[in-house]
C-alpha cells in the first residue's frame, strides 16, 4: 500500500508545475497549475502586483477563483498562431 502510494504521489506531482503570470515585462503572481484537471492555485504576489490586469486587483480576495476565470476566458496563449495579430489590435 506504501509503495502504491508513493508511485501515486510521483505521478500526481508530475501534472502539477509552478508558474509565474507576467504582464507585459512585469512578474505579477506565481500560481500553481494542475494539468491533471486544469486547475489553477495562487501562491504568492510578486513584485509588481499593482501591474496585474484590473480583475486580479479588484478581486483580491477571491484571486483563486479570479485566476481560473482569467486563464479560460481571458488569457491569450502565448502558442497561438495569431497571437499577434490579436495584441496589435
Amino acid at each position: 500500500m506504501v509503495r502504491h502510494q508513493r508511485q501515486l504521489n510521483r505521478v500526481i506531482m508530475k501534472n502539477v508545475e509552478k508558474l509565474i503570470l507576467m504582464n507585459k515585462d512585469y512578474k505579477v503572481l506565481s500560481f500553481l497549475i494542475d494539468y491533471g484537471n486544469f486547475t489553477l492555485k495562487f501562491l504568492e504576489k510578486l513584485e509588481h502586483f499593482d501591474k496585474a490586469p484590473y480583475g486580479f486587483i479588484s478581486n483580491e480576495k477571491n484571486i483563486d477563483q479570479y485566476l481560473n476565470y482569467f486563464f479560460r476566458h481571458r488569457a491569450i496563449g502565448a502558442n497561438r498562431w495569431d497571437k499577434d495579430l490579436i495584441l496589435e489590435n
